[in-house]
């Protein structure tokens, strides 16, 4: 059995390409699953249902993807480009914003449209930095719709 030395590996290729590939990629997902749970109680609040069976769900649910997030987080720190932690950070703390409407913190309801629009633009900043720490050239990811959309 090789020695971890043995292992050829550069932070674009290898072991540690592949494993900070998958940390990127676990991280996107559970920021994504915050998002879409966070907008589906943030939704339940501002229709008034926030005593409601499901918005109560919701917000379990939301507390367990938040742990899965923060777990996903540390392999993120540990193994990521400081320009993708930075991509990361500014996400995942947007879309706080989203969940800080779902728990009634926020009620600045003018200002949802822009929120959800920043926050796609952080996550495509934060893909851009992943790929590019990663060595893909291959161009930039279209743009899909939104997850609002996509989740209904």
């Amino acid at each position: 059995m090789g020695h971890v030395r043995d292992w050829p590996a550069t932070p674009r290729t290898g072991r540690r390409g592949d494993r900070r590939a998958q940390a990127y990629a676990d991280y996107g997902y559970a920021v994504k699953n915050v998002y879409v749970t966070s907008t589906r109680a943030a939704e339940l609040r501002l229709e008034g249902k926030e005593t409601s069976a499901a918005y109560h769900e919701t917000l379990a649910e939301l507390a367990r993807l938040n742990v899965e997030r923060t777990a996903t987080w540390e392999s993120v720190l540990l193994l990521g480009h400081p320009g993708t932690i930075a991509a990361a950070r500014t996400w995942h703390r947007r879309v706080w914003q989203v969940e800080r409407f779902a728990r009634g913190q926020r009620t600045d309801t003018d200002q949802w449209d822009a929120v959800h629009s920043d926050i796609n633009a952080d996550r495509d900043r934060f893909y851009a930095a992943a790929r590019q720490d990663l060595g893909i050239t291959t161009g930039d990811v279209p743009r899909g719709e939104s997850w609002e959309a996509a989740s209904s």
